[in-house]
């Protein structure tokens, strides 16, 4: 019987994404049958926070790109109203066509902005967290570990403000106030990861606590031969 062994391709270890490829036993019946199993790895948070992002964003993009386009269509049209009912429909239908596109191509732009910056979020967070905080670059440094490991949600909201800042060429003060932003969010998700995990400790113990208890109970009442 052959046995299957499995070899790992590493991905760069700040990636928040992993893969693993196993050599699967050969199958005599059916030669075509794949020789080897990618099985691919993702993070929970990369399945949630992007899409977020891209849903918030791109409703955000429709709403700025339909109403700055409704407004150059009255700017560019002031000078010349319709002046008969057939006039007035088409200038409507048109004005509506040019909101509805505008905001289309609002919402696709802002929304692939959005997802950019969730990635970039989650990327930052898992290498501040896993690489940094797991000691693969500061091993001999345990305190730094613990406190990169306790700060990975502010590190990751200080970075993509940070990172937003520059794309966006914000000036120093709206580019302070981002960062600020950033900070506060990622410090907020921060405290309430600390209050996740402090409660999943707390579920544990407990339940730890009642599964023992019905095995003491026994030992207590089983009498000694």
């Amino acid at each position: 019987m052959t046995s299957s062994s499995s070899s790992s391709s590493p991905p760069s270890s700040w990636l928040p994404i992993s893969w693993t490829t196993t050599k699967l036993p050969p199958d005599e019946s059916n030669p075509d049958s794949p020789k080897t199993r990618i099985s691919l790895t993702v993070p929970p948070r990369l399945l949630v926070l992007p899409p977020a992002i891209f849903l918030l964003a791109s409703t955000i993009g429709f709403v700025r790109g339909s109403r700055a386009a409704s407004l150059r269509f009255l700017a560019e049209n002031a000078h010349r109203p319709p002046r008969t009912v057939q006039g007035w429909y088409f200038y409507q239908k048109t004005k509506n066509y040019r909101v509805a596109f505008a905001g289309l191509k609002g919402a696709g732009k802002e929304g692939l902005r959005g997802i950019a910056v969730g990635c970039a979020w989650v990327t930052v967070e898992h290498y501040w967290g896993e690489v940094l905080g797991g000691g693969q670059v500061l091993g001999g440094y345990p305190l730094i570990g613990e406190l990169a490991r306790n700060s990975d949600e502010v590190a990751a909201g200080v970075t993509t403000s940070a990172v937003v800042s520059a794309i966006y060429r914000l000036g120093w003060r709206t580019g302070a106030r981002t960062v600020a932003l950033g900070a506060f969010i990622g410090g907020t998700l921060q405290v309430l990861m600390g209050m996740r995990r402090a409660l999943e400790k707390e579920v544990a113990a407990r339940k730890a606590v009642l599964d023992s208890s019905p095995n003491a109970d026994s030992a207590a009442t089983t009498p000694s031969s």
